[in-house]
């Protein structure tokens, strides 16, 4: 395990500002992308500018020593990354294999990178956030621009997405979606459901009326922006950050269960059809459900090593999973699914284990919005593949969060069993669903 973190070192301005830079360069090449739509900077290599940044930032600040350890958290993505690099050997390397193996490389190295310029640090995790937020609200105003066009255009030139004919019969407009790996409005949605936790828990009763005023009306926008861009898995998501929120913070009672159960039959009732509908006149459910039952049989022709990451539409020459559990157990077998979940997992019990040890009540609420956050992305994760650099950057804000008390924590049997046991529910869920669907 690595040492709790040294809260007796004086921190160093200039280093944190240098830091902090390097993480916003990357937070902006990533979610606002100027290197695909702006003029100055359309084809800019950023990322040969945004990694160098971020080891710069590290070796400036004094961070190479954390960026060289290796704790349970990093343990558990090197181990993901090599899994995943056997399983594509073993199944002969594909044109796509070798993208998605650079793709984790990067992703490995990004995750070291920023766990290492945040851990130990609350308010480098709390200035990660703000930025974060800052450029989704950029976006967020995008989404309305572009649902209102009088061209269907939106500031990057790109189009309104696809949405079921019924709807555009009665009326209604494409779903909005932005551009790079966000130009799907599933993935692009995950951006916005990111949010909604943080400005979730500043709308409670501890803050100032100041503070829960703004919360509010961005939580409005937030709640708007979801509905246009139309996405199943974002609406899922949304609901049971808000379940999660209200049953926790009311201890699981039954009136707040009852509570959080009418506010999605009413969200369901007022929901357009597209979103709640399990057969449409595309047939794109039944297409995800057939994709899911590939990925399964994946998982049973090779269960060790699966199909090789990557290989999934050419296993299945129409789609990818649309699922990015399924997706991993169908390509990387469920030795990978098992090593990914407990990735996932042990990142959710840091944000838990930092709530349960902070003293002060803000700062457990934040906490608890990082949880919420990851919870909601992996929710969406069922409904569409996600496997992008945000979800690493979430995956590193949580366990950044972990480190930020003297309290160890470890990766015990029992998790380890839960882990399983989760995958094995999961697996066994999935299988009757598909079977009771396709019939």
């Amino acid at each position: 395990m690595l040492p709790a973190p040294d809260h007796a070192t004086p921190p160093d301005p200039y280093a944190n500002v240098c830091q902090m830079l390097a993480i916003a360069f990357f937070l902006v090449c990533l979610i606002i992308a100027p290197q695909l739509w702006i003029p100055p900077f359309v084809g800019v290599p950023t990322d040969y500018l945004a990694y160098p940044m971020l080891m710069l930032a590290a070796a400036l600040g004094g961070r190479t020593t954390q960026a060289l350890k290796f704790g349970t958290h990093e343990m558990l993505v090197f181990a993901f990354v090599c899994w995943t690099a056997i399983s594509a050997v073993f199944n002969g390397l594909s044109g796509a294999s070798v993208g998605y193996l650079v793709f984790y490389f990067k992703v490995f190295v990004m995750f070291k990178l920023v766990l290492a310029l945040m851990e130990g640090d609350l308010a480098r995790v709390r200035s990660f956030v703000r930025m974060f937020t800052a450029l989704v609200l950029i976006l967020a105003v995008e989404v309305l621009w572009h649902r209102f066009s009088a061209d269907g255009r939106g500031w990057a030139g790109q189009s309104l997405a696809w949405v079921d004919p019924s709807v555009l019969e009665a009326g209604g407009k494409g779903r909005a979606r932005w551009i790079g790996i966000f130009d799907g409005p599933g993935v692009f949605c995950v951006l916005f459901t990111f949010v909604v936790p943080f400005v979730l828990v500043r709308m409670g009763s501890s803050y100032a009326l100041t503070t829960r005023v703004v919360a509010a009306s961005i939580m409005a926008l937030m709640l708007v922006v979801t509905y246009f861009i139309g996405s199943r898995g974002g609406m899922v998501a949304t609901l049971a950050i808000f379940g999660f929120y209200f049953l926790i913070k009311s201890k699981l009672s039954l009136r707040a269960m009852i509570a959080c159960g009418g506010l999605g039959m009413l969200v369901l009732l007022f929901a357009p059809s597209h979103l709640t509908t399990v057969r449409d006149s595309q047939n794109s459910t039944q297409y995800r459900v057939e994709m899911w039952a590939e990925g399964l049989e994946m998982m049973k022709h090779n269960p060790l090593f699966g199909i090789g990451r990557g290989n999934f539409k050419a296993y299945t020459s129409k789609l990818i999973a649309h699922n990015s559990f399924v997706e991993i157990g169908g390509e990387t077998g469920i030795v990978g699914l098992l090593i990914y979940t407990a990735l996932v997992y042990f990142c959710l019990k840091s944000a838990l284990h930092a709530r349960a040890h902070f003293p002060d009540t803000h700062n457990k609420d934040f906490a608890l919005a990082a949880a919420l956050s990851l919870v909601g992305y992996a929710i969406s994760a069922m409904f569409v593949t996600l496997e992008y650099e945000t979800f690493y950057l979430l995956l590193a804000m949580c366990a950044a969060l972990g480190r930020c008390v003297p309290q160890p924590l470890e990766l015990t049997r029992r998790d380890l069993k839960i882990v399983g046991s989760t995958v094995v529910g999961f697996l066994v869920f999935m299988q009757i669903f598909v079977i009771g669907y396709l019939g």
